[in-house]
């Protein structure tokens, strides 16, 4: 049997209006918004920004000196000749709290996250702490995986500075992340009253909320989100799955300005195909799956999901090559599965 894959259909996706658009694929795990991290919670390199004056033991001509250098290696992009630098000058002058901030800020450019941990916990307990430092550890600790200990950093970071929203949207976003959802409300509601056009707040209460099942309290935090950032995809998304049960061709119209990358998304496949089942649409469900499927043919799961989809929809011959693409990708299961669609073929 040739495994030429069939002529596609011209309706489907392009007569629902599905458009090839801009797409920030990065689903609500976590946020980290930074006021004046460094690295602005991306770590992408340190700054040369000045750091508050503390008394150290480096003379100033040194420091400047330093900072200098800096300047010269953040412009060139050489964040590993940074750390390098700043590991020197720490060992150099180990009591001087602007050149460990340095050190901390270089290694978490070069992604050393628990290296840089431990720098601003050097600055803690040598009395050169507070909010701002608190708050730098609890990102490098998200960054790290140690979603915990971020927690107890940013709690730290609020406590000293209360009327800070960033600290607040971040403790909030962790906590969700622990699905501590209960905490997690309390504190994006206080991040939410200190900033009010904080979006990110009311689009992880809406998350929130979609997550609990109260579909309602989620549309009306996702509009708000959506006024405020309206070219924020993951709003789109998130609105779209609270609107599925009751709207699901708003939800399809919802994710039509996505692009093929986004419509690639796991969690976007699932909104869609959901929708497209209620409407008992499943050839444009199948067509979706088959540009996700076609961008990753390896992926013997996604695979299995559109051969299925094909065969709701009636297209055996598309059934098949999929199924036949499962196989091939190393999915056992779905030999019988190609054996049956084969009989039903007459092949």
């Amino acid at each position: 049997m040739s495994t030429d894959q069939p002529s596609r259909s011209t309706g489907g996706l392009v007569a629902a209006g599905i458009l090839a658009t801009a797409l920030v694929g990065v689903a609500l795990a976590i946020v980290l918004v930074s006021g004046r991290s460094p690295s602005n919670a991306n770590a992408e390199g340190p700054t040369a920004e000045a750091v508050t004056p503390r008394v150290g033991d480096a003379p100033p001509e040194t420091v400047e000196a330093l900072a200098n250098t800096l300047q010269a290696l953040i412009a060139e992009q050489d964040y590993e000749r940074a750390r390098l630098v700043l590991a020197s000058a720490s060992r150099q002058y180990p009591d001087d709290p602007d050149i460990r901030l340095h050190y901390a800020e270089a290694l978490q450019a070069v992604r050393d996250y628990d290296g840089a941990h431990a720098q601003y916990m050097t600055l803690i307990e040598r009395g050169h702490g507070g909010a701002e430092i608190e708050y730098f550890a609890g990102m490098v600790s998200s960054s790290g995986g140690h979603m915990e200990r971020a927690a107890e950093h940013f709690e730290r970071a609020l406590k000293l500075d209360p009327d800070n929203a960033e600290y607040a949207l971040n403790l909030g976003a962790v906590q969700m992340n622990l699905g501590r959802n209960s905490e997690a409300v309390a504190t994006l509601t206080v991040a939410r009253s200190l900033d009010p056009e904080l979006a990110k707040a009311w689009g992880m209460l809406a998350e929130i909320s979609r997550r609990k099942g109260e579909r309602t309290a989620a549309i009306q935090y996702i509009a708000k989100a959506r006024e405020l950032e309206p070219a924020e995809a993951n709003w789109r998304v998130i609105e779209a799955d609270a609107l599925l049960m009751r709207e699901p061709e708003r939800s399809i119209e919802l994710l039509s300005g996505l692009s093929g990358a986004g419509l690639r998304r796991p969690d976007v496949l699932r909104i869609v195909k959901a929708a497209y089942g209620r409407l008992g649409r499943h050839e444009d469900a199948a067509w979706l799956y088959s540009d996700a499927s076609d961008d990753q043919p390896d992926n013997a799961g996604l695979a299995i999901e559109t051969a299925e989809l094909f065969e709701r929809a009636g297209d055996l011959d598309n059934a098949i090559f999929y199924a036949t693409r499962a196989v091939q990708a190393g999915d056992e299961g779905a030999r019988s599965m190609l054996m049956r669609l084969r009989d039903e073929a007459g092949r």
